[in-house]
């Protein structure tokens, strides 16, 4: 407590990647936000790589094909029961395989929770797992994908972000379903960009909903895309920054001159 006092005190300048975070460092420095304390999301660089036969013929080998009849819900990530909730999908992919909804689950990745994950889906044709993919597949899942998945613990420090993989889902014009609350629940239903859900049973009503509607989906996925390019892009991002950054010290230095003299 004491060292987060020292440094959020003595810092010229605090940078939050949300409001809340960003108060969180301003409540350890007891003072009130100035100019020159400020907010930038994390962002992403969107990959530039094609999607090729090449690409599609390796993921068909790892149990994925894309079928344009379908919806495609995607994780992409750490497989770790420390960072992700599995229980609602696999809540979800049971009642869409019972309901016959043409819906996928893609799950990519490795971690410590891998292999507990797939024993528990033992049976559940409608969810694939890729395992470990490089860079070209995940620019070709995410091409061909519909949905991007969230499916955060609800602990503090992810209630009061918006994680990393959220710039990425939405560099892709891709919405997203998130058990996550706070911070990026409330984003969410303000632009309009996707959904949370506190089950199963939601999860699956949400699929159902977007699978159903193609008009509602395509204009969240426009407004995906829309809210990537104006505060998610990291070429954005990073400008803003700077001149932010430019502005700041420009500051710095003629209040410095002002004290010299």
């Amino acid at each position: 407590f004491k060292k987060h006092q020292y440094v959020f005190k003595n810092a010229d300048g605090i940078i939050g990647i949300t409001e809340s975070i960003l108060n969180w460092g301003l409540h350890y420095a007891n003072r009130k936000a100035t100019e020159n304390d400020t907010v930038f999301h994390l962002s992403y660089n969107k990959s530039d790589l094609a999607c090729t036969k090449v690409q599609l013929e390796s993921l068909e080998k790892k149990g994925l094909t894309f079928d344009k009849s379908k919806l495609y819900a995607c994780l992409i990530g750490t497989i770790s029961v420390y960072k992700f909730d599995f229980k609602p999908i696999i809540e979800a992919a049971n009642l869409l395989l019972n309901t016959n909804q043409d819906i996928q689950f893609v799950i990519c990745g490795d971690g410590e929770g891998l292999e507990k994950f797939k024993e528990t889906c033992k049976g559940l044709n409608n969810i694939v797992f890729t395992g470990w993919i490089d860079q070209h597949e995940i620019n070709c899942i995410l091409t061909n994908s519909d949905i991007g998945i969230a499916p955060y613990h609800n602990t503090f420090t992810y209630l009061t972000s918006i994680p990393s993989k959220i710039s990425e889902y939405f560099a892709y014009g891709m919405p997203v379903v998130s058990g996550l609350g706070g911070i990026l629940a409330n984003y969410l239903k303000m632009n309009d960009a996707g959904y949370f859900y506190q089950s199963g049973q939601e999860l699956a009503e949400q699929l159902i909903a977007l699978k159903n509607n193609p008009d509602h989906l395509f204009r969240i996925r426009a407004n995906a895309l829309r809210i990537f390019a104006k505060e998610f892009d990291s070429g954005i991002v990073y400008e803003n920054f700077k001149q932010n950054q430019e502005v700041d010290i420009m500051k710095y230095q003629i209040e410095r001159i002002k004290t010299l003299r």
